[in-house]
């Protein structure tokens, strides 16, 4: 058997012996209270009054009985451990401290200063025969009264069991069997023979609805969306939940084993799962995969979106790597070629320190699951979050928390008067793009520092850490930063008269994709331009889609085409809006909404896209081999082909393709000199990661290595790792100085510092700069001024409801023989004046049409009904780059069918227009007075926001 993780004595690595004994203060969410726990779950567990982990604390003396006694060694200054201690029953010169430092790496016994008699702080195997007691006897005194005798526990089933699992916790290796396991043992291969493969372990931070609601908590489904998944992954792994563990390759995984390597991973960064609050696990040994404190969770995907749910036939049998296999609909996007896997607590939140999130708080919180995903992209979005009424629940713990320890430990010594640190000379404005900034608006507790002494807070930070300091932002200047929309329009007929003699004897054959989606036709249309570049090489090869799926819902593509028919005049994408009538709709709108939702398409694809750190934008992923790949080779040069064809055919910047990207397609290395207060304009999250270098001048001395937590050289650090800071010159010339500059932007904004002779970036760089009718795409670009043509076709989206109120126009088409038609045309109006200054979806759709998740997540979004009028009537949410641009609602008073619920609206996104046919149910609608409060939804709020968020493909 293991030995237990045993309590512990005085920390030693608190200076002045503040701290008496080790003691975590656990989270009660039912009764609402703290429990005093003197048994660590791992052994990096965090002591509530010092912050230090168990490892660090003295033990009890060894016996001088034991077999291990003449293998005993001290501490290890590597690892801050204050005893030798090894799970394995016999120690010898190889054995490894539960530190992970070997038994060489410890000081001698000696040198320990534990106890008079020669003895090691080590726990022992634990006699059968022996009581409890003895393991406290020589631990300081005032611990007696605090913890009472933990062995055994006293307390609820809660209590208890916690304790169980963690006496129960197997150590070493996947074994073939565990110690105090009931009833049959099951048989599991030995890692020592078996093959073993790494699978990367997810932990959300919350439990599931519906398993475990503990009174006051938020509990949020668990969902993903596919584009969001790089950054996910990143921020779990920057916050200790997610990580690798090796499994046995055949076979089922030894769950207790893998439990122990969960806790583990989890204290290493103060983060624990909630012990089950009553009897549920009573009777269920901890060994067991019903026993555990998670459960293993299967994704289930609509469209990109993927909703996590309990595995429904998850045993101890089946419980290892096929079946984890199974588990990748979503793959892993940090290595597609690694599984991972998703976890997440049965019996509430997570608790996890919350100093990054919020104001300083002692002890672990229940909130810090909320906190931390409230830092992410909402699921269906690839923005940050709006803010969520983040707080402490009233079960976490306050300051007080700590300070109803301290009667229990001995009054420290008086702490060494210190001198005031003066600030740092050069001030650092900016931070690490993983620190969160405080909001004012949060609901969060307030905090009674001066009554915590000084001696339980001088290993905390003085402040919190503070929110990047921007510079003031200046508006854009029209013609200096971005192009006028005139100039665009110019650019565009100076394009088309280039593409006059282009088929003069119309021996081209137009792009003709019909499907019964649009993500399937954009998908055939990725597929397409691949299919082109690759037959240039082998013609026989055949056209196969990447998603047989979607495939299914293609009805008829064109093959025979060339690049050049994406530049006609006639391009036809239908999507099939009546399949039992044979109905189609195409046309500008459809083309819109296709040539959009294959920017998606392409973001989706992760062996060649991925997520620029700290934005919502996308760069290239290029291969670490610098030799051509062909068949990577060929898919960039037609994703650079599709990037122009947007550019071309919309006027309008491939969201979520990077900026930077297009501006490098255009202007090479010059593009990464970009104009500080423009990168802050268009990417500010990214602009957040890169800010030092705008501080970095060919004058700046580069920071030395004295001043290891520069931004500077911590952004080296993390982003360049194969350079070191001191290769920067601090004598360098202008061009030397802009190349570091190139180097670090290229590194953030194109995935590699050096990408300009790569083969898939030039392949990328040669799809791009198509060549129509001898003259290079790219040329015509910088004829207008490439930045500034980028910067005004990205800077489209609405920024406030007057950005599409100011383009509606009201027209009739035909009046009523009453002719009241005027009047309910201006009612209608004014009722959508109305409607647009509201936020968020009308509660009344709330559960109907409105998911609830959807709707708390747009609860405060001002801008939500301005962008579904300008998606449904246009297939874009971005404006467009017409100067006199219009959305027309056409009204229909004669003859209109009474309906009973309303006739819907007829969108024709072709033209910017909608009709409107005047019925009574609508005019009963309009007639109803509305509250004086325009965030009190009307009846006609329900109805229209409804039609536009219900509006179908039309052949308008």
């Amino acid at each position: 058997m293991s030995i237990p993780l045993a309590p512990r004595g005085q920390c030693t690595q608190c200076v002045n012996g503040e701290c008496a004994a080790f003691v975590v203060a656990d989270i009660d969410p039912v009764q609402q209270s703290t429990r005093p726990r003197s048994i660590p779950v791992s052994a990096h567990e965090t002591c509530s009054p010092c912050r230090h982990p168990w490892l660090s604390h003295r033990g009890a003396p060894m016996d001088p009985n034991d077999r291990n006694f003449l293998m005993r060694r001290g501490g290890c200054a590597r690892t801050g451990c204050a005893v030798f201690f090894s799970t394995a029953r016999i120690w010898d010169f190889h054995s490894v401290c539960i530190c992970t430092a070997g038994w060489p790496a410890h000081d001698p016994p000696a040198a320990t200063g534990v106890a008079p008699t020669p003895a090691s702080t080590v726990q022992p195997t634990m006699p059968t025969s022996a009581p409890a007691r003895s393991l406290l006897g020589t631990l300081e005194p005032p611990m007696h009264g605090f913890l009472g005798l933990p062995l055994p526990v006293q307390g609820n089933a809660a209590t208890r069991r916690g304790a169980s699992a963690a006496r129960s916790i197997a150590h070493g290796p996947f074994a073939a069997a565990t110690a105090n396991h009931s009833g049959p043992r099951r048989r599991y291969p030995s890692a020592n023979t078996a093959l073993t493969v790494k699978v990367y372990v997810l932990v959300w931070p919350n439990n599931r609805p519906g398993d475990y609601d503990p009174p006051g908590v938020s509990v949020l489904k668990i969902t993903l969306r596919n584009a969001n998944g790089k950054r996910y992954a990143q921020a779990f792994q920057d916050h200790g939940l997610y990580f690798a563990i090796d499994i046995p390759h055949d076979g089922p995984t030894n769950v207790a084993e893998f439990n122990r390597h969960i806790v583990d991973k989890l204290a290493e960064h103060n983060l624990t799962m909630p012990a089950c609050p009553d009897d549920t696990l009573d009777g269920v040994s901890s060994d067991d995969l019903a026993g555990q404190l998670w459960e293993l969770l299967q994704p289930r995907g609509l469209q990109d979106v993927y909703t996590y749910q309990i595995h429904p036939s998850i045993n101890d049998d089946n419980f290892g790597h096929s079946t984890f296999k199974k588990l990748q609909k979503l793959p892993n996007p940090l290595d597609t070629n690694q599984l991972w896997i998703f976890l997440a607590p049965r019996f509430g939140p997570l608790l996890g320190p919350v100093a990054s999130f919020s104001t300083r708080d002692a002890g672990n919180h229940p909130c810090f699951g909320l906190r931390f995903l409230d830092t992410l992209p909402a699921t269906h979005r690839s923005t940050r979050n709006d803010p969520l009424d983040v707080g402490c629940y009233g079960s976490c713990p306050s300051d007080e928390t700590v300070v109803s320890i301290i009667p229990y430990l001995p009054p420290p010594p008086p702490p060494p008067l210190r001198t005031a640190t003066p600030p740092p000379q050069g001030v650092i404005r900016h931070r690490s793009p993983t620190s969160q900034s405080i909001s004012s608006d949060r609901r969060v507790r307030a905090r009674h520092d001066e009554s915590i002494p000084l001696a339980l807070e001088q290993d905390w930070p003085s402040t919190p850490p503070a929110p990047p300091v921007r510079p003031p932002l200046v508006p854009l200047e029209l013609g200096r930063d971005v192009l006028a929309a005139r100039d665009i329009n110019n650019w565009a007929e100076n394009i088309e008269e280039l593409l006059q003699p282009l088929d003069p004897h119309n021996t081209l054959r137009p792009v003709y994709i019909r499907g019964d989606t649009v993500r399937a036709i954009a998908a055939c249309l990725i597929d397409l331009l691949v299919y082109l570049q690759l037959s240039k090489d082998n013609p026989a090869i055949p056209f196969v889609m990447e998603d047989p799926g979607l495939a299914a819902e293609i009805g008829h593509r064109t093959l025979v085409v060339s690049l050049s028919s994406f530049f006609l005049s006639v391009r036809l994408y239908e999507i099939t809006t009546r399949k039992d009538q044979g109905r189609t709709s195409g046309g500008p709108g459809p083309e819109r909404a296709v040539l959009c939702d294959a920017c998606t398409v392409l973001a989706d694809r992760h062996n060649f896209w991925q997520s620029v750190p700290s934005s919502t934008m996308f760069r290239p992923v290029l291969s670490p081999v610098g030799i051509p790949v062909p068949l990577r080779v060929n898919t960039f040069r037609a994703h650079g082909a599709f990037l122009a064809i947007h550019c071309f055919a919309l006027h309008h910047g491939p969201h979520p393709i990077s900026l930077w990207v297009i501006q490098a397609l255009i202007n090479g290395p010059s593009a990464m000199l970009i104009p500080e207060n423009l990168f802050l304009h268009m990417d500010p999250g990214a602009y957040d990661l890169l800010a030092p270098w705008y501080d970095f001048h060919q004058d700046t001395p580069v920071p030395s290595a004295q001043d290891p937590a520069h931004p500077l050289r911590m952004f080296i650090f993390d982003y360049l790792p194969t350079m070191q800071p001191n290769l920067i010159s601090n004598t360098r010339t202008k061009q030397e100085h802009d190349a570091w500059i190139i180097a670090a932007f290229a590194a953030i904004l194109l995935g590699h510092p050096d990408p300009w002779n790569h083969p898939e970036w030039l392949a990328l760089v040669e799809g791009f700069n198509i060549i129509i009718n001898r003259m290079r795409f790219a040329d015509t670009l910088r004829s207008c001024g490439a930045r500034r043509f980028t910067v005004a076709i990205y800077d489209r989206r609405v920024k406030q409801v007057e950005d599409v109120c100011k383009h509606l126009r009201f027209e009739t088409v035909s009046r009523a023989s009453d002719s009241t038609t005027p009047l309910f045309i201006k009612l209608f109006e004014i009722r959508l004046q109305r409607y647009l200054q509201g936020c968020g979806h009308p509660p009344q759709l709330r559960g109907v049409e409105v998911s609830e998740e959807d709707f708390n997540e747009h609860r405060s979004n001002p801008l939500l009904r301005a962008n579904l009028i300008l998606r449904s009537t246009s297939d874009s949410d971005m404006c467009p780059t017409r100067d006199n641009w219009i959305i027309l609602f056409r009204f229909h008073g004669r003859d209109t069918p009474n309906s009973v619920l309303g006739a819907p609206i007829a969108f024709h996104s072709c033209s910017y227009s909608l009709d409107i046919h005047l019925d009574r149910a609508l005019q009963e609608i309009l007639l109803e007075a509305p509250s004086a409060d325009p965030h009190i939804a009307s009846s006609f709020d329900a109805w229209v926001h409804s039609q536009f968020m219900n509006n179908e493909h039309n052949t308008g």
